[in-house]
């Protein structure tokens, strides 16, 4: 499940996700940090994905729009999981 969240700066974006996500495994990450190779942040147990400051919906759909995914961590072996619930975070710039 992918939901994404926009609203202008500092009107609750983050803590309406916070709720959301409250009691769950929940990483959080920004934008950038799924430019690289290397998902380090990523557990296999993890529940939620949070990112925040959005700019390319679609290529987070393009990665998370599927069954299971592949991480791969620096120096550790790659593994499978289930594909998270996603919700991204965007600034409304109106």
């Amino acid at each position: 499940m992918i939901i994404t969240i926009e609203g202008k700066r500092a009107s609750g974006k983050s803590t309406l996700a916070e709720k959301i996500t409250r009691g769950s495994k929940t990483v959080h990450a920004s934008d950038s940090m799924f430019i690289g190779k290397f998902w380090n942040f990523l557990k296999k147990d993890t529940e939620y994905i949070i990112v925040d400051d959005v700019e390319d919906e679609e290529l987070f759909r393009d990665i998370f729009d599927k069954d299971t995914i592949q991480v791969n961590h620096l120096n550790k072996k790659t593994f499978s999981m289930k594909t998270p619930h996603i919700i991204l975070i965007k600034q409304y710039m109106k």
